[in-house]
């Protein structure tokens, strides 16, 4: 677990300082597909490097020890996993919460502006772009744990787009909203494949079903129960209209 975090740091904040710290501000569309194309190098390097099992993957144990207690898959390791999603929520809610959080906020709003007030939002977008890195890099050393095998195709865009759907189903702009949507997708996924008469063609009624969330509702199914203030909080919210602030006393401009 140790070495998912830091090779998920190290490898993400390489990624990041190739995208997002060049001497001119990268454009979002840039940034996106630097990512996959970077997902799909990985994919075809770990492929050929017979190093790591190059296309056949490879086994991992099919125990953890921790200390001298040796894990294996099981309820035990489900609470651990558990634990950790805990911990790793607690510790992004306090960096929200943050004035590194604050910055943040401020960039989703208006980056100019906080540009202007001196901050070098490149470098911000650059660490929490690493920090994410981080924490994808201990999900996958416990995913690879729990399957016993990794290959290729753990490092491909199929991965990194379901990635980026746990987030626009659930709810984007949240920490919560990502965990709704994984819990979501695979609770859907796992009961149309255990119908027979959809067996053949479920991935495409999921398809559909997400489609219509993220289409109507684009805040994601968080915004079912959440109002738009509560969803982002109470901070980088958008200011309401002047004319709604001036409009009772000298009119709507």
């Amino acid at each position: 677990m140790g070495a998912g975090l830091l090779v998920g740091f190290v490898v993400s904040f390489l990624i990041g300082w190739f995208l997002l710290l060049g001497r001119r501000r990268p454009e979002i569309i840039f940034v996106a597909l630097g990512t996959l194309t970077a997902s799909y190098a990985a994919e075809r390097l770990v492929a050929g490097w017979a190093w790591v099992g190059a296309g056949n993957g490879m086994s991992v144990y099919d125990f953890m020890l921790i200390g001298s207690y040796e894990l294996e898959p099981g309820p035990v390791f489900y609470y651990l996993c558990a634990a950790l999603l805990v911990a790793v929520y607690l510790v992004s809610r306090t960096l929200v919460r943050s004035q590194f959080g604050l910055v943040l906020a401020g960039m989703r709003q208006n980056e100019a502006r906080i540009a202007f007030f001196g901050y070098r939002i490149q470098v911000f977008k650059a660490l929490v772009f690493s920090f994410a890195g981080a924490i994808a890099g201990l999900a996958g050393a416990l995913y690879t744990f729990h399957e016993g095998f990794v290959g290729p195709g753990s490092m491909g865009i199929a991965l990194s787009t379901t990635a980026v759907l746990y987030g626009l189903f659930g709810g984007v702009g949240s920490l919560i909203g990502p965990i709704i949507g994984a819990f979501a997708i695979e609770t859907i996924s796992f009961f149309l494949s255990d119908q027979d008469a959809v067996k053949g063609f479920w991935p495409i009624i999921l398809g559909v079903i997400m489609l219509i969330v993220v289409v109507y509702k684009p805040t994601g199914l968080i915004g079912f129960l959440v109002s738009q203030r509560e969803r982002i909080g109470t901070f980088g919210s958008p200011d309401r209209p002047l004319a709604s602030k001036s409009g009772g006393k000298h009119g709507a401009p």
